[in-house]
């Protein structure tokens, strides 16, 4: 007799499932990516997958569906048979799909730049598959004992570190892609609940159902939190790079709903596991840092809040951004600058304090925002006391050390590119490292990540993935003015050393003065930022030209 007070322990390991289906005499033949969860407490093996696919929903519409299932153990691959016992909708994480993909904003939902646009209702159903070869089953789940995933109903937090395990390209190349496993972290998760998250990780076409895990301090892969929807989509004809994923908590909660526990007999314990929700391990090690929405004239960019003045009766928060986030406000007097700063869903007002002059090489911006009482506390919490000065706190975000402002360095870049306020998501985490840095003088001067930057990335944050600290200001990406292409992982950044030691001067004085020693950064510094070689290297190119 099985005690269902005892709490079950979930093991789970990533697999291929092939199928054939027919269609108006048309053979379908499919390949995607699943799970294998095995129960310890009832000893019941089972598959569950997303039916993401056209090819994938006809196969899976008939009760009796059998399909082929791949799974790589000890290096080998093994093949098994399994029958589809159920196919089901999760309505939450359609709802949070709809909320954030809307139509209007131009995404488009695709597995390869040929394939049809997926429509949103197929990337929320998924199926339910018992293993039909009882003695390859028993196998697996011996092995399942002793190498194998926990499910783990984590709450999932933007920036966290997670692999992806999953079988792309089909059958006929297993041997190489087998279990292809892609490091990343989670971008964004869905403000209204945690059922949708996106990660940037390279998956791969065919990754649809693989696994997403969190990782454990060595980056190896731990607790299976979430499974693969779709691995390519664009916004505005761009391809945009991330995955979007289903937690794992949200696909067994809505099959649970679906299906009450009376409709299947015990062995289907696995289903209605009692598995504690517990936190997600965070990368940060210090204040998180605070990133705010900048909204002008229905268009909008990021800021970073570097720091606050604050007394008894009223706090300041200072953040930073791009001169041209707030460009309208210097064509239209009547222009207002709307900021939300994250984990908040209030709109505040800012006001320009300092813009530099389209002499300097830095396009830079500095905010006064006015903070309600009630939310004072909140926003303090996330930086660093540095010093009173005339019965005012002075506050400033945790900046990177010198050591760390190197060649190679992982970084995140934070910001809120690509979604409308209206999305329900907050900003978005992407991944890279520091690919350049360009000094003059002896001063650092611009930072060149491989971070993926979007619309509405302009003036956010490049942050060291260590530490958690700031580095820079990301202000662009790349773009190729003779093709028209767009190089979003070819981001640059103005480095904190450029615009901190003003800022603080600032916080103590109040005089906005200190900032025009940014103005000053000209000649050769704005030729870097313009990406324009030195006149002595375009003498040598002429000189080349002429030997031609």
């Amino acid at each position: 007799m099985i005690d269902p007070n005892i709490p079950d322990t979930i093991l789970s390991l990533p697999c291929m499932i092939n199928s054939t289906a027919w269609e108006n005499d048309i053979e379908l033949v499919g390949s995607w990516s699943g799970v294998l969860l095995f129960s310890v407490k009832t000893n019941y093996l089972c598959i569950v997958t997303i039916c993401n696919d056209r090819k994938v929903a006809i196969a899976s519409s008939t009760k009796t569906h059998k399909v082929q299932v791949s799974v790589c153990i000890s290096g080998k691959i093994i093949q098994i048979s399994a029958t589809q016992i159920c196919r089901w909708k999760s309505l939450g994480i359609e709802s949070q799909l709809k909320a954030v993909f809307n139509a209007a904003h131009q995404w488009k939902l695709l597995y390869s730049e040929k394939d049809q646009e997926i429509q949103i209702p197929i990337l929320s159903m998924f199926s339910l598959y018992q293993i039909d070869d009882l003695l390859a089953g028993s196998r697996i789940k011996n092995y399942l004992m002793t190498d194998s995933l926990s499910i783990s109903f984590e709450k999932i937090k933007a920036g966290a570190k997670v692999n992806t395990i999953s079988y792309p390209f089909g059958p006929r190349i297993t041997e190489i892609f087998a279990a292809t496993l892609s490091s990343g972290i989670v971008s964004n998760v869905c403000e209204v609940a945690d059922g949708l998250f996106m990660v940037d990780a390279r998956c791969l076409p065919g990754s649809e159902g693989g696994a997403v895990c969190s990782t454990d301090g060595l980056n190896t892969s731990k607790n299976l939190i979430g499974m693969i929807a779709t691995s390519l989509f664009w916004k505005n004809e761009e391809l945009v790079g991330f995955a979007i994923c289903c937690s794992i908590r949200h696909i067994i909660s809505s099959l649970v709903l679906t299906y009450p526990k009376s409709t299947f007999s015990r062995n289907f314990g696995i289903l209605h596991a009692s598995i504690p929700e517990t936190d997600f391990i965070s990368s940060e090690t210090g204040p998180a840092l605070l990133t705010a929405r900048i909204e002008i004239s229905g268009g909008w960019g990021t800021g970073v809040v570097c720091g606050a003045r604050a007394n008894a009766s009223e706090c300041h928060l200072i953040i930073c951004t791009c001169k041209h986030v707030i460009e309208g406000t210097f064509s239209s007097s009547g222009q207002k600058i709307y900021v939300t700063v994250e984990g908040i869903r209030e709109r505040w007002m800012g006001h320009v304090i300092f813009a530099t002059k389209k002499c300097s090489a830095f396009d830079f911006a500095v905010l006064n925002v006015p903070v309600p009482s009630y939310h004072t506390k909140k926003v303090l919490n996330h930086l660093v006391y540095h010093s009173t000065h005339q019965n005012n706190q002075i506050f400033q975000v945790a900046t990177c050390v010198p050591s760390k402002l190197q060649k190679g360095v992982p970084v995140n870049a934070k910001g809120y590119g690509l979604f409308d306020y209206d999305c329900q998501v907050g900003p978005t985490m992407t991944q890279g490292t520091i690919s350049n840095i360009v000094n003059h003088a002896g001063k650092a001067v611009l930072i060149h990540s491989d971070c993926l930057l979007h619309k509405g990335n302009s003036g956010g944050a490049l942050i060291c993935q260590e530490t958690g600290n700031l580095i820079g200001i990301t202000v662009n990406h790349v773009k190729d003015q003779q093709t028209g292409v767009v190089h979003p992982d070819v981001s640059f950044s103005i480095p904190c050393g450029i615009f901190m030691p003003a800022l603080r001067d600032y916080m103590m004085t109040g005089d906005s003065k200190v900032f025009e020693q940014l103005n000053s950064h000209h000649g050769d510094t704005l030729r870097i930022w313009k990406l324009e070689p030195s006149s002595e290297k375009v003498m040598t190119l002429r000189k080349l030209l002429c030997k031609l």
